[in-house]
């Protein structure tokens, strides 16, 4: 079944000029959810967002801090080996 989301976005993608592009192995199904994990060396979920229909994208994810903090983290785990 189809949601009224995925109808209302992909008219606005449409509009914005984004078109499905023909199946290949590279460019998946538009049967496909999207979504964005973000796991640190640590083994942690540092983000993770999963989209609820077509079009259905986060706001701004602070991809930016997760990296800040896992250098942090990297800075602090090689001052404990040495």
């Amino acid at each position: 079944m189809v949601q009224k989301d995925s109808i209302v976005n992909a008219v606005k993608l449409y509009q914005k000029g984004e078109r499905q592009v023909k199946y290949t192995k590279k460019a998946g199904t538009h049967w496909q959810m999207g979504g964005i994990l973000v796991v640190k060396t640590s083994g942690e979920v540092g983000y993770h967002y999963i989209s609820e229909s077509l079009g259905d994208f986060p706001t701004e994810p602070h991809f930016e801090t997760i990296i800040e903090e896992e250098k942090k983290q990297r800075a602090e785990a090689k001052k404990v080996l040495y």
